[in-house]
């Protein structure tokens, strides 16, 4: 199957390979596992299905509606929440094996410093990008 998008591509005599392909990952670090969740939780209307669609201009209105619409689970669907920078590896290689060729990294770590000092030295020098 062909994603409508890459036939749009075909269409305009674009190869798609030409184009970049980028993904967002959401991710939540600290080493207490409830401290990293609660740090995620102020993104929770991002989770809302067709978020941005909504007919709705005022920030407390789809602040309410994500608290009821979104549960704890579903929020960890889509912001990892991680005790371990390392963890952050694998989603973001599946995410180059997928074919994507840049990765945006989301945090919503309570310590964002920390975060960034980490991954830089961890995870950048994994991928051999420092």
């Amino acid at each position: 199957m062909i994603h409508p998008t890459t036939k749009g591509y075909f269409k305009g005599n674009r190869n798609p390979e030409s184009v970049e392909k980028i993904a967002e990952y959401q991710v939540s670090f600290y080493d207490d596992y409830d401290k990293a969740f609660e740090s995620a939780k102020f993104w929770r209307a991002i989770a809302i299905d067709n978020a941005f669609n909504l007919d709705i201009n005022d920030p407390r209105e789809i602040e309410q509606k994500a608290k009821e619409e979104v549960s704890d689970e579903k929020l960890k669907e889509s912001i990892q929440i991680i005790t371990s920078v390392e963890d952050v590896i694998r989603p973001i290689e599946e995410y180059i094996k997928a074919g994507f060729t840049k990765v945006y990294i989301h945090s919503t770590s309570p310590d964002e410093i920390r975060f960034i000092q980490e991954f830089t030295k961890r995870i950048l020098n994994y991928f051999g990008l420092q």
